[in-house]
């Protein structure tokens, strides 16, 4: 992992962590905003696959109105669980 992903990652969270459904392409929007950069949003989907599988976020749903959290996710606490 670079650190770029792993900023988009915690950006990621930090929008999700509001327990409310967000569009792929507004946490694109966001992120790209915050990040001052132009990522795809592929790049964004690949980055919650990635949050899903080796960072254990289970806890969200995904519908049409978008990708939703439901508990709070705390980032650096499973970062350092993965890192391990």
């Amino acid at each position: 992992m670079k650190i770029p992903q792993l900023k988009r990652c915690y950006l990621i969270v930090e929008i999700l962590n509001d327990l409310q459904p967000h569009k792929t392409k507004h946490i694109q929007a966001k992120i790209n905003k915050k990040m001052d950069a132009n990522y795809c949003k592929s790049q964004i989907e690949k980055d919650i696959y990635w949050l899903k599988w080796n960072m254990d976020m289970d806890e969200y749903k995904a519908s049409g109105e978008g990708i939703q959290l439901l508990e709070k996710l705390d980032f650096f606490e499973r970062l350092k669980n993965y890192l391990q």
